[in-house]
């Protein structure tokens, strides 16, 4: 993930990809998904931030940095979905949904300014930018020189929400992220 701030623009989440081919298709269908309009219709960005539950797994990861940072999740806007489902007929009970969700986990080795200076012009009603980040080759350093940074591919949010990982209840698609992972 890069934050991008600029003086008098909106700030923007760039999600990093190795296959820029893959995110430039990704975002090209969300982008005529919107017409236009905010992501947040069918898209959900959520931050799950320190604390977690004493016993998360992250604590006890040194390539988790023992708990020293947070998670991303970026998935479906559920609620949007059952209320389109309703308007358009379909019955609560009748309704079956399936979902793919990714999430990141993000150390603060740097401390969190970035986080921080996001979720204060979110908290401001500031809408932010989501769009695609390539890295021109993976084995070199992530600096800017190694980016693809093209705003064609952007798409508009207005929503984010931030919760601790004690806050996270069990109907929550973000509970996810406080599961270790399983190696495959």
């Amino acid at each position: 993930m890069l934050y991008l701030f600029q003086p008098g623009y909106c700030p923007v989440l760039g999600l990093l990809f190795d296959n820029y081919e893959v995110a430039k298709s990704i975002f090209s269908a969300w982008k005529k998904m919107c017409h236009g309009e905010s992501a947040d219709s069918f898209l959900k960005l959520d931050y799950v931030v320190p604390p977690f539950p004493k016993d998360c797994w992250v604590y006890s990861e040194a390539d988790r940095n023992f708990g020293k940072g947070y998670f991303v999740h970026l998935g479906p806007n559920v609620d949007k979905a059952i209320s389109r489902a309703e308007e358009s007929g379909i019955k609560l009970e009748e309704l079956f949904l399936a979902s793919i969700t990714r999430y990141q986990w993000m150390d603060e080795v740097h401390g969190t300014a970035n986080r921080d200076m996001f979720k204060k012009l979110i908290d401001q009603g500031v809408p932010y930018l989501l769009m695609p980040i390539g890295i021109r080759n993976p084995k070199k350093p992530i600096i800017e020189e190694n980016l693809i940074i093209d705003f064609e591919y952007a798409i508009e949010m207005n929503e984010v929400t931030f919760t601790p990982g004690t806050a996270i209840k069990e109907d929550n698609m973000c509970k996810a992220v406080l599961n270790k992972p399983e190696r495959v």
